[in-house]
């Protein structure tokens, strides 16, 4: 229905359906409303549905509208001061059961009035079960949109299903509520998706239906409301290939998630990129993006996954799993904040999988902030619970960072790695970094074993040329460390003004920690530059029943003109150091050595294995030792500076200054506590009177109930008459009957006896007399009553 003035009805339904035949509509289908005045108020109806159906066939179309417009032109004063309000755009199914369907034109689905309400867009779906889907680089669009009442109108719904869907631009767009939802869903098996461009807000052009075809109606929508969702799922493998699927937070609403899900498959994004945004000048939140494979996922060819703020919303978050993960040739998974808010917050990316693999330059996974907001965390798990992860690098220019940069205020993101059984870092390089004022982001480590090999690197530093700019710290705790590979390190560091971070090592849940250096060369370290001035950062080992380093250095220095931090030891039981360890706070440079402060129970190491605890400098003053145990064994204290401490074989403990002033040693042996380890007994003294029961006592021949007995015995039966006696042949003896000779025979006499049970003796339980006066010793208590002392007087 077409009306140039006034207003105009509803259009009409449009339906082609055949069973086994193709369907060609190589001309314009178009089920509209529409109209336009330029001298009153004008509306429209409602488009009509338009319907197109083969089982068996192929189906190819043209242009195919159903909307609902209004329009007045803005570059004629008069028209544009008219308002019209329109109904809802038609809906559009495309529909085969195995042929395929080419699109050669725009589908369009609409509810759209420059100066009007509008209501809302229609669904466009087109499916086929097991063909293709060629749009050639045509856009489906489903529009609800006015210029001038932005609060009216919603998106219809876009569905997109088949093997392959190739050349497709989809846009679903609304100026009021939200757009509609994006779904793309495989056939049977898998899904291939090449050159697709799916925009959920942004610019849109609408070709007037009323005037004539090429004049089009510009909106600008990119400050309008809340982006929809886009779902993308496939039973089998997914791929896509050069797509860019862009979802926007506008104003104060919130912008759609984006999810893409292979549920037995492998998915595979090629130059692709998923963008989630939240625009400057608005408030809402970023949408989250969620990729979920059972396989394995990989990004390949400069493929993005990227979620950002520039505005005062927090950016969406990033979600992975899948057991293996795989990111080359520039691949990457960033979320960040350029917000010019404190309250703009990054968004966060977590990961669960069994592996992750790193390949070639410029691939990475960050988080950052280059304002005053604070970047999100990085999150690696296992894909499932109780399960180990590994990270691990082609070659040492990938990365997963968490950073802030020049000119930033806000504080940088957390890693966390976590497995229940284990992590793997071989070859990766993850670092938190600050370039900022803002502190650097912590990195924190949660598994029962934790294997650093091939040139794997810890590292959290400051280059901040502000003071309060201090790197970042880490935490630890695994019961097994074991760190090969020559550059292989866990490192803070200080390359400016602001303070290096610390170092915090201890055992997963208490018990015992055992950190060990299978080659020479790797090192936890915490260090400061040269010319740089900030203090170095602290390497605290704690909470531990036992420590034991194998072959491991545990250093703090300064190159610098910033103090050395130094190494703390607490609440460690016994401390071991063995083949070759380290524990050192020194200075090469202006700074002074840091201190080694160790509270442990028992230090102790074995003899000639070079197990050095060194506080030396080369200008600076030497730091001080501070030892406080029950006992330590195994080390020798040196008096005089000496570079050579180091590979001379002895356990060596020394504080020196080759041209500064010396440190001082202390070792304070604790006395040991004669309680320690006895129970304290109950201050309450047991009354016996209330235990035992009374006796009888012979007195001039009389028995007395209230008077106390006597037991004698005579003879010590050749016991001495002390216990602190020693025992000697030469005391009495009891006579214990006749001695029996063994007789003189070379031949010994065996001598058969039956075999007999063994009686057992019991101690006597009662005393029974009788009125006989007889007196028998039972072993088990009678049941009858005995005779009462008094009754034998």
């Amino acid at each position: 229905m077409r009306q140039a003035g006034g207003k105009s009805g509803n259009g009409g339904d449009i339906s082609f359906i055949s069973r086994f035949g193709n369907i060609s509509a190589n001309g314009r289908l178009s089920s509209f409303s529409s109209s336009a005045s330029s001298l009153e108020n004008g509306g429209s109806g409602n488009g009509g549905d338009i319907f197109l159906s083969s089982n068996f066939g192929d189906i190819s179309t043209n242009r195919i509208d159903s909307s609902s417009t209004f329009y007045a032109p803005s570059s004629n004063p008069v028209f544009s001061e008219q308002t019209g309000t329109v109904g809802n755009g038609g809906n559009i199914s495309i529909f085969s059961e195995v042929g395929d369907i080419t699109n050669n034109n725009t589908l369009f689905s609409g509810s759209v009035s420059r100066n009007g309400d509008v209501g809302r867009g229609g669904d466009i779906s087109v499916r086929t079960v097991e063909g293709t889907i060629f749009n050639n680089d045509n856009r489906i669009s489903t529009v609800a949109a006015s210029e001038i009442n932005e609060d009216t109108g919603a998106g219809g719904n876009v569905t997109l299903q088949a093997s392959r869907i190739l050349d497709v631009q989809v846009s679903t767009v609304s100026s009021g509520d939200a757009s509609g939802n994006v779904t793309i869903q495989g056939g049977n098996n898998d899904l291939t998706i090449s050159n697709l461009n799916l925009v959920t807000s942004g610019q849109l052009e609408v070709i007037n239906p009323v005037v004539n075809d090429g004049q089009r109606i510009s909106l600008e929508l990119s400050d309008f409301d809340q982006s929809g969702e886009v779902f993308i799922i496939s039973n089998g493998d997914l791929n896509l290939n050069n797509v860019q699927l862009l979802s926007d937070a506008n104003r104060s609403a919130d912008a759609g998630n984006v999810s893409i899900i292979s549920r037995t498959g492998n998915i595979q994004l090629d130059n692709s990129q998923i963008l989630s945004n939240t625009n400057t000048g608005s408030s809402g939140s970023g949408g989250n993006v969620l990729l979920e494979s059972a396989s394995s996922i990989t990004l390949e060819t400069n493929s993005r996954i990227n979620t950002n703020t520039d505005g005062g919303g927090t950016a969406g978050g990033i979600r992975i799993r899948t057991p293996l993960l795989n990111l080359q040739n520039g691949a990457q998974i960033t979320a960040a904040t350029n917000s010019p808010e404190r309250n703009g917050i990054g968004g966060s990316i977590r990961v669960n999988a069994e592996t992750i693999t790193l390949a070639d330059a410029d691939t990475e996974i960050t988080v950052s902030t280059n304002g005053p907001a604070n970047a999100g965390s990085i999150s690696l798990e296992p894909f499932n619970s109780g399960g180990s992860i590994s990270v691990s690098s082609i070659n040492n220019e990938p990365q997963i960072s968490a950073s802030t940069t020049l000119n930033s205020s806000g504080n940088g993101g957390s890693i966390i790695i976590r497995g229940d059984e284990s992590v793997t870092l071989d070859n990766a390089l993850i670092n938190t970094n600050t370039d900022g004022i803002g502190r650097a982001g912590s990195i924190r480590i949660r598994t029962p074993l934790l294997n650093l090999q091939n040139g794997a690197q810890l590292t959290a530093a400051t280059n901040s040329l502000e003071e309060n700019g201090d790197g970042g710290d880490f935490d630890i705790a695994a019961d097994v460390i074991n760190l090969s590979g020559n550059e292989t390190e866990i490192s803070v560091s200080t390359n400016g003004l602001a303070k290096a971070g610390n170092i915090t090592l201890r055992p997963l849940n208490s018990g015992d920690i055992i950190i060990a250096t299978i080659t020479d060369g790797p090192q936890f370290s915490a260090s400061t530059t040269r010319n740089s001035n900030g203090q170095g950062g602290n390497i605290i080992l704690r909470d531990a029943d036992l420590a034991i380093l194998r072959n491991t250095s545990l250093v703090t220095g300064s190159d610098g003109s910033g103090d050395a931090g130094s190494i703390i030891v607490e609440n460690v039981d016994v401390l071991l150091l063995r083949q070759g360890s380290l524990i050192q706070a020194g200075a090469s440079a202006n700074g002074n050595g840091g201190d080694i402060d160790i509270d442990a129970n028992l230090v102790l190491t074995v003899p000639d294995e070079d197990n050095d605890i060194l506080a030396d400098t080369n200008t600076g003053t030497g730091g001080n030792i501070d030892i406080t145990t029950e006992r330590i064994l195994g080390f020798r204290e040196v008096q005089t500076f000496s570079n050579d401490l180091r590979g001379n074989g002895l356990n060596d403990i020394s504080a020196q200054s080759e041209r500064g002033g010396d440190g001082e040693v202390s070792i304070n042996n604790l006395a040991v506590d004669p309680n320690k380890g006895l129970s304290e007994l109950p201050i309450d003294v047991v009354d016996p009177s209330n235990q035992i029961a009374q006796g009888c006592n012979l007195a001039n021949n009389n028995i007395a109930d209230s008077q106390v007995g006597d037991f004698i015995i005579t003879g010590r039966g050749g016991q001495p008459l002390s216990p602190m006696d020693i025992a000697s042949e030469d005391l009495i003896q009891d006579d214990l009957g006749p001695e029996t000779g063994q007789p003189q025979s070379s031949a010994p006499i065996i001598t058969s006896f039956p075999h007999q049970e063994p009686v057992l003796l019991a101690d006597a339980q009662e005393a029974v007399v009788t009125e006989s006066g007889d007196v028998f010793l039972m072993a088990e208590g009678s049941w009858l009553p005995s005779i009462s002392c008094s009754s034998l007087r």
